[in-house]
């Protein structure tokens, strides 16, 4: 028989220490590559997330400022003319010049009067009107959109009277307040009123 040799105890243990370190660091590596890769998935849904948020209040605003615009028109306050092109600047303080400050803004004291522009230069309206099947209505189309991100845009469709305002001046009386003052003569009197 041959006798066989046996690797000393410490050879032994040195190699099955070697063994473990390596798995260790091969799981360590594993464990960073996994985490690195999460990472990065995570940082890719939040930015798709944050991209998906400012579009969405884009949009918002841009339907904002399309409502607003057809109440301006509606209220003759504006004309789809005069609308057409750079958005107005819809903020309190751009709004009041001192020209306008005079008229008696609610808490007028509030708002600091600037002289800034009263467009706003990122915002673009582009307004169509066309004549509708009822009579004294027109179809008005507004297309909000904004100029620095492509795609975002809101079209709001409305019938609107777009008629010169009614002539009026101070001290004028119309059919309503002539039969008021007829009514109230005639109770001063003591008399009956049909």
């Amino acid at each position: 028989m041959i006798p066989r040799t046996w690797p000393e105890p410490t050879a032994v243990r040195r190699r099955a220490l070697a063994r473990r370190r390596a798995a260790l660091l091969l799981e360590a590596m594993l464990a960073l590559a996994l985490l690195a890769t999460a990472s990065a998935l995570l940082a890719g849904v939040v930015r798709d997330s944050s991209a998906r948020l400012d579009r969405s209040l884009d949009r918002a605003a841009a339907a904002d400022l399309a409502r607003a615009a057809i109440a301006r028109i509606e209220g003759g306050l504006a004309t789809p003319e005069t609308l057409n092109g750079p958005a107005p600047a819809w903020d309190p303080a751009v709004l009041l010049t001192p020209d306008n400050a005079a008229m008696g803004a609610p808490d007028s004291d509030d708002i600091p009067i600037t002289d800034a522009p009263l467009t706003d230069p990122d915002w673009r309206l582009a307004i169509e009107t066309q004549p509708s099947p009822y009579d004294g209505l027109t179809l008005v189309s507004i297309t909000a959109s904004r100029t620095t991100t492509a795609g975002v845009s809101f079209t709001f469709h409305q019938l609107v009277r777009l008629e010169a305002p009614a002539h009026d001046e101070v001290g004028d009386t119309d059919e309503l307040a002539e039969l008021i003052e007829r009514e109230q003569e005639a109770a001063a009197r003591g008399e009956a009123t049909p």
